[in-house]
């Protein structure tokens, strides 16, 4: 994300775009925003919800992208907007990746969370293929020469789940979904996520038709291929995708901490949060 400042001045240098988003945000209710903790699964549950809006509505959309911005819009993109806005019974759903804001009042909340460990881990990942090969685990979670303008470190995750924790009370509903839970129970957290937005006529079958089409090998699919092909992942098993450098969906595996953490990063990460962590969200850390 931008720095402050630059948002800031973009703004104000396009007051229009600005004034029209304004108008798009407060055009109608029936408002649910999705902040997710970096690297904590946000494309899959984005996804999930997608599909189950698209089903359940029966909407006319083709997924093509992992990023379905037509149908789950970022929040503070100006040129993203929901496609079927002027149809309130719809639920808007917009995705962040920033933590409370006095934006969100007046809406449902759901807040994706996972093991600080594993959303390190995950980062390093995406962080050392993409642009920096040469740096260390070690070196990435003590933040030693990491750009941190895209909330990349350990202390912006933990403020991140301190500013939630501080401020549920200001909240007119909210549902904390923990990544671990959505891995061992997909289809009946996926089912309780549908319930929370708002979605009509949510049945066992609409989550698990997600849960399917929002496969692992089909997610990898769409984004090397660029479009859906639910059928051909089902029914031909010699259909491979592969695992290309910096690619957004991988294994989302949980407790991958242990393969690189050494003895000091536990020390370094049980200092960090015991210091600056208020609430474990029932890690226990």
């Amino acid at each position: 994300m931008r720095p402050l400042h630059v948002r800031i001045y973009n703004n104000l240098r396009q007051p229009v775009r600005l004034l029209d988003w304004v108008r798009y945000q407060i055009s109608r209710g029936n408002n649910v925003h999705f902040s997710t903790l970096p690297s904590s699964g946000t494309h899959w549950l984005r996804f999930l919800i997608a599909k189950g809006l698209v089903d359940a509505y029966d909407l006319n959309y083709e997924f093509t992208d992992i990023d379905p911005t037509e149908i789950v819009p970022t929040f503070r993109a100006k040129h993203e907007r929901f496609e079927h806005n002027d149809i309130e019974r719809i639920p808007r759903v917009q995705h962040s990746h920033k933590s409370y804001s006095i934006l969100y009042r007046n809406s449902r909340v759901i807040i994706l969370i996972r093991d600080l460990r594993d959303t390190m881990v995950s980062s390093y990942d995406t962080y050392s293929a993409r642009i920096d090969p040469s740096i260390s685990f070690s070196d990435f979670l003590r933040a030693d020469g990491v750009d941190e303008t895209r909330h990349r470190t350990l202390h912006h995750r933990i403020e991140f789940l301190n500013r939630w924790y501080r401020n549920f009370n200001k909240l007119d509903d909210y549902m904390v979904v923990r990544y671990e839970d959505l891995k061992t129970d997909t289809v009946g957290t996926t089912e309780q996520v549908f319930e929370f937005v708002g979605i009509d006529g949510v049945t066992n079958e609409l989550a698990e038709e997600a849960v399917e089409f929002s496969s692992l090998s089909h997610m990898k699919y769409i984004e090397e291929h660029g479009e859906s092909n639910i059928e051909a992942i089902q029914n031909d098993a010699s259909i491979e995708t592969t695992d290309s450098e910096g690619q957004k969906i991988n294994e989302g595996l949980t407790s991958r901490y242990d393969d690189y953490f050494d003895d000091d990063d536990i020390a370094h990460f049980q200092q960090a949060v015991e210091d600056e962590l208020i609430h474990d969200f029932g890690y226990e850390y």
